[in-house]
């Protein structure tokens, strides 16, 4: 089973992805190549001249089977008969959206918002100097998000900060997995990966009330 984050950054992504890594049935990473390998794969599944070095080029008309084996392949893998939440920005974007309901019609994907405008000034608080193009980006993306007809859940900034206990039920019910009892007094998140690419500042988790 998968399903999709699309990351808007300083909305509560960090705190979403640390209670969903303390469930065993759920595999959510910090970060994944999956988007990448998805696309490496169906781009060059759907070169037209791989038709000519095919020694069958009907393989070629498999391209669907192809992705989704690589995929699931993937998965497997690194988590056997769990939910993989893969959590990336620019699943946002219409063209990847679009690619990945082709191969997983109904895919359910779900993405924590806030005011624009207080995503900037977030990031100025904290003294980190986001890539202001990649972050239209991201809103531009989601804009276009708002008017599909993507299987979305959209929760806001808001409750992630106040009511943090009902959005994880909220969660639960949309990816249709079991209850879990969440360890809100201790959030935990390795992100030393992360933070020597980044800064150290964009996870730093509240400590709770």
């Amino acid at each position: 089973m998968i399903g999709v984050y699309t990351q808007i950054p300083r909305t509560g992504t960090t705190v979403i992805t640390a209670l969903f890594q303390q469930r065993p049935d759920v595999y959510m990473p910090q970060s994944s190549p999956l988007i990448q390998m998805f696309w490496n794969t169906q781009e060059l599944w759907g070169d037209p001249n791989l038709r000519i070095e095919l020694s069958d080029p009907s393989i070629f008309y498999g391209r669907e089977q192809i992705v989704r084996g690589a995929v699931a392949g993937f998965i497997e893998a690194a988590a056997p008969k769990k939910l993989w939440i893969d959590k990336h920005w620019n699943w946002a974007s219409q063209l990847n959206y679009a690619a990945i309901q082709e191969y997983y019609p109904g895919i359910k994907m779900f993405r924590t918002v806030r005011d624009w405008n207080a995503i900037e000034e977030s990031f100025d608080k904290i003294g980190y100097a986001y890539s202001k193009e990649r972050l239209a980006h991201i809103r531009e993306a989601n804009d276009l998000l708002n008017g599909s007809d993507v299987n979305l859940l959209t929760i806001d900034f808001s409750r992630v900060c106040n009511d943090l206990p009902l959005v994880m039920r909220d969660l639960e019910q949309f990816l249709e997995i079991p209850k879990f009892d969440y360890n809100f007094k201790n959030i935990n998140l390795d992100t030393s990966i992360l933070d020597d690419l980044t800064s150290p500042a964009l996870h730093k988790l509240r400590e709770a009330a």
